[in-house]
């Protein structure tokens, strides 16, 4: 992932993220910029869950819509 100045570019704009589930984990675990454990918890009031079918996260986020497509 790029580092905090693209994704401050992407304020407004939607964005496709598409990993699979174990990219997420190691990215989680690594503390990549812009992937944090926000992105997946739905409880979280910066991170509104849209939609989640056929294995299809979308998000509303502060900076980007993120759209977690898991392939497996």
């Amino acid at each position: 992932m790029p580092g905090n100045r693209l994704l401050a570019g992407l304020i407004g704009k939607s964005i496709d993220v598409v990993y699979t589930i174990s990219v997420i984990d190691r990215l989680l675990e690594t503390g990549e910029p812009g992937v944090t454990s926000g992105i997946l918890k739905d409880e979280d009031t910066d991170c509104i869950l849209l939609e989640k079918k056929n294995g299809i996260m979308e998000y509303v986020m502060k900076m980007a819509m993120i759209r977690i497509i898991s392939m497996v």
